[in-house]
């Protein structure tokens, strides 16, 4: 996912979406340890599209709508929704889902020790509810009892905007601007090598095909000499266009391959997953590991 607070802001976060634009300024954060839920009600979103009411944003009715799916580091949670609330032109939403295993967590920013649960902080976050003890930047939260915080924009950041409270809105000469940047882009200008994991740890394999991508524009470099196609969909698809003199021997093959993808920014170990339909991925399909090389 993205940095930690704006996981939280961004209902796009969850979602397949490429390049969020309902952003909320305010979310509360509810774990509770004993049922295993954890929800996320994000307060007052905004529109950052050129249309600015929230009711017919994109994001919105894909979502609500059910046109896109949640992102592959939501994939060991169950029993995952979505719930809106409208009062007049304000949006707001609730996610909720379960989990087994207490670091699954760590996919929203949420460190599990067997003592306690721990979040990243700021001036701009703040504990609500269950037992909790500020150490430096981390926040430590009791695991036997529920817990919630509270995440908020940067005051700073709260400069693009105009108006205060329910009239809260995006400056009208930023609507339609992308504030936030494509997810696309934490894996560009980085080269990948195939990687497989050996004893819970990603290793790169040393004859394994790797590529890499340009900061603009939609051309990847495999094998660091071979110009390849590379695009991005909208629904955090990528798709790889390989010319027909590559070797057999690469991970791809000789034609055009669409994936599903998902990058962890700590370890820079990028996640591909064959589409065979670009619906859905096929039980058979493959899971392929890249690790961030130097």
């Amino acid at each position: 996912m993205i940095e930690i607070k704006l996981i939280f802001l961004l209902i796009g976060s969850f979602f397949m979406l490429e390049q969020p634009s309902l952003f909320a300024p305010k979310a509360v954060v509810t774990v509770d340890p004993i049922k295993k839920t954890v929800q996320i009600d994000q307060v007052g979103m905004i529109s950052t599209d050129m249309e600015s009411d929230v009711l017919k944003n994109p994001d919105y009715l894909k979502i609500k709508d059910k046109e896109v799916k949640w992102v592959a580091e939501t994939d060991a949670f169950s029993n995952k929704e979505v719930s809106w609330s409208v009062e007049g032109n304000k949006l707001s939403s609730s996610i909720r889902m379960n989990y087994t295993d207490e670091h699954d967590l760590w996919a929203m920013g949420i460190f599990y020790e067997e003592s306690k649960f721990s979040i990243i902080t700021d001036q701009n976050m703040k504990a609500l509810k269950g037992k909790s003890k500020q150490e430096g930047d981390y926040l430590h939260f009791a695991v036997n009892e529920p817990f919630s915080f509270e995440v908020n924009m940067d005051p700073k950041g709260m400069e693009i905007f105009e108006g205060n409270g329910a009239d809260l809105r995006l400056k009208e000469n930023l609507r339609g601007f992308p504030l936030f940047g494509k997810k696309s882009n934490e894996i560009r200008e980085q080269t990948f090598q195939r990687a497989e994991i050996i004893n819970e740890v990603f290793e790169t394999m040393d004859a394994g095909p790797s590529f890499s991508v340009n900061r603009v524009g939609n051309k990847a470099l495999v094998n660091g000499d071979v110009e390849a196609e590379f695009d991005f969909k909208d629904n955090n698809i990528l798709r790889i266009k390989l010319s027909k003199d590559i070797p057999n021997f690469l991970i791809w093959g000789i034609s055009g391959k669409l994936y599903r993808y998902s990058f962890d920014s700590a370890h820079r170990v990028l996640t591909l997953n064959q589409l065979d339909d670009p619906k859905g991925l096929n039980k058979k399909d493959m899971v392929l590991y890249f690790k961030g090389i130097e």
